[in-house]
Order: structure tokens, then sequence, then C-alpha cells
């Protein structure tokens, strides 16, 4: 998303400074192409983030955006601009990224009701966002019908001094400041996380290296080595009362917490019986 934006940034700025400027008409079919670059990736990212799901609006959202593509790549042919006005593109324009502006505020509006902080992060800044620029689009549509004869401005300038802001930007930079704000959360959140399990894997090593017990008269010496903090494997040592050992060493499949309760589970078993052959026990 980012990208694309960037690169929307820098089609405009090398318009405006460019000592051989960018026809309009170019200038607007490559913007144009951007815009739904940027609504698909949106998509996809919203998807992700937000765990959407495919109902008919999001199908309705894609098959818009590729009419979108098509529609600007044939009004880029010189016959179909005389046969249709500009404010008829951008009347379709509007109507074929409506559902994608659509699905994505539903979808945020559906997981900040279902209090997903993400969503509720979220809402604000990409209701302007959107918002913005589909009011820029109908300004500049009702302009070229002759419905309104204030100008195409399409950004509400919201301070001149010390430089100027205007409603776009202020938009986009609070979407920035929410998705700041979103990776500090996801990171404090995994971090909290991480730390909880290296505390219940420490304490499960602990508890397993207590189950080998002493062995009174014998002077025994092993290494454990586990692939991870707790493990499958095992052995026990257990002192017999006619002064034998009972060595036994095992491996239980999987690894981690559910292998090291398998292990706690039989030497708690072994240290209850009495038997002494390999093949009784």
């Amino acid at each position: 998303m980012l990208l694309v934006e960037a690169a929307e940034q820098t089609l405009y700025i090398c318009r405006q400074t460019s000592p051989y400027p960018m026809e309009l008409a170019a200038y607007r079919r490559y913007d144009d192409f951007l815009l739904n670059l940027g609504l698909i990736v949106s998509i996809a990212f919203y998807y992700v983030l937000l765990r959407g799901r495919r109902t008919w609006l999001l199908y309705a959202a894609v098959t818009g955006i590729l009419l979108s593509i098509l529609g600007n790549l044939l009004y880029s042919l010189p016959t179909a601009r005389e046969h249709f006005a500009v404010s008829a593109m951008n009347v379709f324009r509007v109507l074929t990224i409506l559902p994608a502006i659509l699905w994505i505020v539903s979808l945020l509006l559906q997981r900040a009701r279902e209090k997903l902080v993400d969503a509720r992060l979220l809402l604000a800044p990409v209701l302007l966002v959107y918002g913005n620029r589909i009011m820029g689009i109908l300004i500049l549509t009702t302009f070229q019908f002759g419905w309104q004869h204030r100008g195409e401005q399409t950004n509400f300038v919201l301070l001149s001094d010390p430089f100027r802001v205007n409603s776009e930007v202020l938009a986009k930079f609070l979407f920035l400041i929410a998705m700041l704000a979103i990776l500090v959360n996801r990171f404090t959140r995994t971090r909290s996380q991480a730390e909880r399990y290296a505390t219940e894997f420490e304490a499960a090593r602990n508890v397993q290296s207590l189950l080998i017990p002493a062995t009174p008269g014998f002077l025994v010496e092993s290494v454990y080595l586990p692939a991870s903090e707790v493990g499958g494997d095992f052995f026990q040592i257990l002192p017999g009362e006619d002064g034998s050992l009972l060595v036994v060493v095992g491996d239980v499949s999987g690894k981690g917490l559910k292998a090291a309760m398998t292990v706690s589970t039989i030497v708690g078993a072994l240290r209850d019986q009495r038997m002494r052959q390999p093949a009784e026990i």
C-alpha cells in the first residue's frame, strides 16, 4: 500500500516539476491505474489483517476494479475519447471502485463492533482517506457536468501557515499514525506472549529436571540436551530396595509441553510400581 502511495506521489511530483510536463490525459490514466492497483493491494491487506470472508461484496469489489482497469484502457484509445465525455468516465470510475470501498469500510465496521483493536484504530483514518477521494471525484464530475461552477478543487485546504495542509494529506497522515499504533500494539502483544511462553517452558524444564531422583550409594553422571526447552526423551534411574538400580530410557513422540507432560505421567507410573523385570514393566 505504501509503495503504491509513493508511486502516486512520485507521479504527481514529476508532473509538477518536470521541464516537459505530462499531458493531463496521460497523467490521469497513470493515476487511475495506480488507484486501482492500490485498491487491489488494500483489499488483500484488509482481508489478511481483519480476517475477511469471501462474500458477494468482495467479489463485486474485485469485479469492479477489473472493469475500471478495462475501462481506463479502452478510454485511452482516441476513438473512445471522441464518443465518451470526461465527466461520463468519472461517473464510471466512481461506480466501479465504490464496491471495493464499501467492502473495506463494512469489514472495518464489523470488526470494530467485534472490539478488534486494529479495526478501531483504522476506522476513522480509512473513512477520511476514501471519503476524501470519493468527494474529490464527485466535485470534479459535477464541475465537468456544469452542475457547479466554484471550481474543480478536489482537496480542501485546512492549513496555510507555516506550511500547506489539505484534507488528503491529513487523512493519509492519520492513516500512517494508525498503522504505526497497530505495529506497536502487535509488537507488544507478541513480546508479551513470547515472554510468557519462555517462562512456561523454563518452568517445565525445571520440573523435568527434578523428575530424576537421587541414587544413594551410586555415582551417576548424565547429560540431557533436548532440542527445545523441553522434549519427549527421558531417562529414569530408580534405586531398588535390594540395592540395585532400575534404568529406564524412553522417547515420547512429539515435542514441547505436550510431550513433557506425557513424560511426567510415565515417570509417575514407573515410581509407583515395584516390578524390576523389563518385560513385566
